[in-house]
């Protein structure tokens, strides 16, 4: 949970302060605000590869794409358009996500918020 997290985190900016390759690249040192981010940018990433694989572990994914046959059915192949997908398939997308998700993304922003804030 949230000390997974914190370690994550801790981790990340161990490696990065740590690494003098990383950090001092060409002999030059990243700025503070270089370094913050970067770590923000690699959260960032870290943060949606942990959406996807709870969407999927949860069954959002195969719940959506269920959806999508649905939309693609009752229009006809021939008829459905990209616009007509997203817009009826964004507000089914949008509710399937469970709370339990919505929060523990919303706990792990909040956590990594916490640690970086000046």
């Amino acid at each position: 949970g949230e000390n997974q997290e914190t370690v994550g985190t801790d981790l990340l900016l161990v490696f990065l302060r740590g690494s003098s390759w990383w950090w001092g690249l060409w002999g030059r040192r990243f700025s503070e605000a270089v370094y913050e981010t970067l770590c923000s940018f690699l959260f960032s990433c870290w943060l949606k590869e942990l959406l996807r694989a709870k969407l999927i572990e949860c069954g959002w994914r195969d719940q959506l794409k269920a959806h999508c046959k649905e939309v693609i059915k009752e229009k006809g192949i021939e008829n459905v358009t990209v616009e007509d997908l997203v817009a009826g398939v964004t507000p089914k997308g949008r509710a399937l996500v469970p709370d339990s998700v919505k929060k523990e993304l919303l706990q792990r922003i909040r956590a990594f918020l916490a640690q970086h804030s000046s």
